[in-house]
């Protein structure tokens, strides 16, 4: 059958990984490498910053710091075994790319360059060192063009836009995998004695995220299927800077040359963190330094805004006080019901709750000053109002809402980000500037209509506050 082909050595995903793992089977083996999209198109080409390796090209440098350094970085849930054999391994990693023809940047003696990178410390100073060996800001791509190179060079058959769909399993051992090749859409069956699966990571499974859309863990799905156990899959590195909402990176090498960061307020945040390394602290570190500081400012913003709340409900009752004081003083002077007073009030701050509410996102006219008995006269008592009573209403009703407009614009609008958090915000305002009053009105109105002195019913006093 055509699409039936025979290896000993199959690799799926042809990236960093799957390329250098393609190479060294293809000195002793007949090797495929199988990838979804063109080699060096793939994902490990996005690397910007370095690769780290203990050389000590500037500054001593030591495998243990390296290994030191990442475990601390895990937050020690790191293999350190593992670890260990990768810091050992990865200076003759590093130089045996050189050798392959990768471009590192030199220094001015001709070695390969290093750049400091997050996390990177002398272990006896606690100072950064220079560990990230580096070809410009495009470290990644050379690699993989490094690799295609030598795997080419090394007669690794390649099987360019085929996607692994499945593969097959005899008496427990893997065999066979079948792929789709996109241009046809046939299936194609590889038999090996050895499969290597090399698809890379599923980080397209978060919104925002610096990963290609071929990072869909495709691969990983393949295998969970099939029962083979997955390890580890909850340990994502978050990296710290980004573009936000764009999901594209800034690399970790600005920081190696100077790059600081700062919080909303253009203060630098990581030496509250990191004391010593500061903005070079480990991605882990820096990443939930973010967040921490984000979430301390936020607090604040909450705290301040409970204690603008409890002083706005102080001074409610205030106001509330002082309304019962001018009632006192218009049954004096113009001989009007200190009920129905309070009815008026009550009506208009009602009335006002619309200017309190848009104050800060539009310009409003307070239209419950424009006609200061409208609310009442639905009950038949306008008349009973002085012209001296309704101009007291008024002012007393300009004051309440110029105060409750001033407070939203000017306070509140300066502690609070975010128009969600505003508006129910700007909600609790109104209910705390609001309820006590209607209560006080309400309870001072009905003890006064009570005793019927105006002839008004209750029932119709009662549909005021419906």
């Amino acid at each position: 059958m055509a699409n039936v082909h025979q290896f000993e050595v199959i690799v799926v995903g042809a990236g960093g990984a799957g390329l250098m793992a393609g190479l060294y089977a293809s000195r002793g083996a007949k090797t495929a490498v199988i990838s979804k999209m063109y080699p060096t198109r793939s994902h490990t080409g996005a690397a910007q910053g370095g690769i780290s390796a203990a050389l000590g090209n500037y500054e001593e440098d030591r495998p243990e710091w390296h290994t030191y350094d990442t475990v601390k970085g895990s937050d020690y849930l790191g293999d350190q075994d593992a670890i260990e054999f990768m810091t050992s391994e990865a200076i003759h990693a590093v130089l045996e790319l050189e050798h392959m023809g990768l471009p590192f940047d030199r220094t001015p003696e001709g070695r390969i360059s290093q750049r400091p990178f997050g996390g990177h410390t002398n272990n006896e100073t606690g100072k950064p060192v220079r560990r990230a060996a580096h070809a410009a800001d495009r470290t990644g791509h050379m690699i993989l063009q490094t690799l295609y190179q030598q795997c080419l060079k090394s007669n690794v058959t390649f099987f360019d836009e085929y996607q692994v769909i499945d593969f097959i399993m005899v008496d427990g051992k893997a065999t066979a995998v079948v792929a789709i090749e996109l241009a046809t859409g046939e299936f194609h069956v590889f038999h090996g004695k050895a499969i290597i699966f090399a698809t890379g990571g599923h980080g397209r499974i978060f919104e925002v995220t610096s990963n290609a859309y071929a990072y869909s863990g495709d691969g990983a799905a393949i295998l969970f299927r099939r029962g083979i156990p997955l390890e580890d899959m909850e340990f994502f590195q978050f990296h710290p800077t980004g573009i936000y909402k764009l999901g594209i990176l800034i690399t970790e090498g600005a920081r190696g040359e100077g790059a600081v960061l700062i919080n909303g307020k253009g203060e630098r945040f990581m030496p509250k963190y990191a004391h010593t390394v500061k903005d070079l602290a480990s991605r882990d570190i820096v990443s939930r330094a973010g967040v921490g500081s984000s979430l301390s400012a936020t607090a604040r913003r909450l705290g301040t805004v409970l204690v603008t709340a409890i002083v706005l409900a102080l001074m409610t009752l205030v106001l509330v006080i002082v309304f019962g004081i001018v009632a006192g003083l218009f049954v004096a002077t113009t001989g009007t019901e200190p009920g129905i007073f309070a009815l008026v009030v009550t009506a208009l701050a009602l009335g006002g709750v619309f200017v309190l509410l848009v104050s800060r996102y539009l310009v409003a006219i307070p239209v419950a000053l424009l006609e200061p008995v409208g609310p009442v006269r639905a009950i038949g008592v306008s008349s009973r109002l002085t012209t001296g009573s309704r101009g007291a209403i008024a002012l007393a009703t300009l004051v309440f809402l110029a105060l409750g407009w001033a407070l939203n614009r000017f306070l509140v609008g300066r502690l609070v980000d975010g128009l969600l958090l505003t508006v129910l915000l700007d909600v609790g305002i109104t209910a705390v500037l609001t309820t006590p009053l209607v209560a006080s009105a309400a309870a001072f109105a009905y003890q006064r209509l009570k005793l019927h002195k105006d002839g008004i019913d209750l029932l119709d006093a009662a549909k005021v506050f419906e």
